[in-house]
């Protein structure tokens, strides 16, 4: 039995211009009122978060940096995995000033770089990494450096616990690269058709499912029968 809908936003529920079907909001208010809860998962930082999500709800941002949890219609952070990721966050702010000449963008305990050639670019950040205690994923152009434990598995898992569930009773919906470790994770994992093929042909592997159509059409296609 499914328990939690988690959900990724860009190239997910978001279109190319950050658009989504308003009947997706209809349908999640459902699914709440059938006692499912939705958990956003997505990489994006809190401001951007709270400009594009289509509703508050408890949030994994930055992939996996922070938590955020809805209390009376307020989203605070869950400091108890803050204080976990802050002990890192010396060594990463660190790397990040020896990584000038790729012009990082700092998002509070991560960074994001915009990259013209990735290979090159991960091969400078490795090579200025002294310390095995940071994450590096890749998203179409953009190159995520975390500090440990933070990814979005690790800290959809700590929320989950906290709530008393667990990936088991989950279904994912993610599109990129940087959702395949929690897809590979949940009860069911889902993508829509416009996905990158490495996810598609990872959720025919695990016999998750794959919409016929694109970013919220594709999602309201998959949760259509929760």
């Amino acid at each position: 039995m499914i328990k939690t809908l988690l959900i990724d936003l860009d190239g997910t529920i978001l279109d190319k211009n950050y658009e989504y079907k308003k009947g997706l909001l209809i349908r999640f208010n459902e699914l709440i009122n059938k006692g499912i809860k939705i958990i956003f998962v997505t990489g994006k930082d809190f401001d951007s978060f709270l400009k594009h999500t289509p509703m508050i709800s408890d949030a994994v941002i930055e992939n996996g940096t922070v938590i955020y949890e809805k209390t009376n219609n307020i989203l605070l952070m869950n400091e108890e995995w803050n204080q976990l990721i802050s002990k890192n966050s010396n060594l990463l702010l660190r790397l990040y000033k020896h990584l000038e000449m790729l012009k990082p963008i700092w998002k509070g305990n991560s960074f994001t770089i915009k990259s013209q050639d990735i290979k090159k670019d991960i091969g400078i950040i490795k090579k200025n990494n002294l310390s095995t205690n940071v994450n590096i994923s890749v998203n179409k152009k953009w190159i995520d450096v975390t500090p440990k434990p933070a990814s979005k598995l690790n800290a959809t898992r700590f929320l989950l616990r906290k709530k008393n569930s667990s990936l088991k009773d989950a279904i994912y919906i993610g599109d990129e690269l940087t959702d395949i470790e929690l897809l590979n994770n949940v009860g069911i994992p889902c993508t829509t058709a416009n996905a990158h093929n490495e996810v598609k042909f990872l959720i025919n592997k695990k016999g998750g499912r794959i919409s016929t159509k694109k970013y919220s059409d594709g999602v309201l296609e998959l949760i259509r029968n929760l």
